[in-house]
């Protein structure tokens, strides 16, 4: 059987003629139609990043989706938050407003329909202002301390940035320590640097730009 290959495109008329042993011929053609070689369409692969992914009430969230990629053009980029709210564009913000956690889902789609998708989670905290906190709300022990470290229980106080100063009988800062927001619940303070007596120690935070204050009395024997 034989083989022809068509290097170019467009319409071309094949013909076939055959011959029988009398001499008598016969034909028949055949339109052949080669269109260009369009590679077949590769489905989109949708990919984002969400920053902060937890935090505090109300939570700003910045979703950038322009790592997605396909082989042609993505289309479209449709958000669902997980908190009956969606958005639209390769880069939004959106503000988590309640607490709880939320399923962030992203839909990419390209020019022939096709579509992926992708999600992560984000938790939003219970934003608790250190004005609604009290001196109770922090365990101070031992108190008075003798020879031994002070422990600070800042469990209420998780996700927050506090500065610990300790004040002597004259109002003078005579140490301080800062507690990241990633801290322990429980610091704990070596004092042996410290002269017997008592202490004011203050716990201050810092919340749209005004400063709330916690003070204990402290005394080292």
């Amino acid at each position: 059987d034989p083989q022809h290959i068509f290097n170019g495109v467009g319409q071309f008329d094949v013909t076939l003629t055959v011959t029988d042993a009398q001499g008598e011929t016969d034909n028949v053609s055949l339109q052949i139609v080669v269109s260009e070689n369009e590679e077949p369409n590769l489905g989109p692969t949708a990919s984002f990043i969400a920053d902060p992914v937890n935090g505090m009430a109300e939570l700003t969230v910045n979703f950038d989706a322009s790592q997605s990629f396909d082989d042609k053009e993505i289309t479209s980029f449709i958000w669902d938050f997980g908190d009956d709210r969606s958005g639209v564009g390769e880069k939004t913000v959106h503000v988590f407003e309640n607490p709880g956690v939320y399923t962030a889902i992203l839909t990419v789609s390209d020019e022939e329909g096709l579509t992926s998708t992708t999600s992560t989670i984000i938790t939003v905290l219970e934003n608790t202002s250190p004005t609604d906190k009290k001196v109770e709300d922090v365990v101070v022990y031992p108190n008075p301390v003798r020879n031994e470290t002070l422990k600070i229980d800042l469990s209420a106080f998780l996700m927050e940035k506090i500065s610990i100063s300790f004040y002597d009988i004259y109002g003078k800062l005579i140490f301080q320590k800062i507690a990241e927001q990633d801290h322990e619940a429980i610091i704990e303070l070596d004092l042996a640097m410290l002269q017997n007596g008592m202490y004011l120690m203050e716990l201050g935070t810092m919340e749209s730009n005004q400063e709330y204050t916690i003070k204990k009395i402290i005394k080292l024997e």
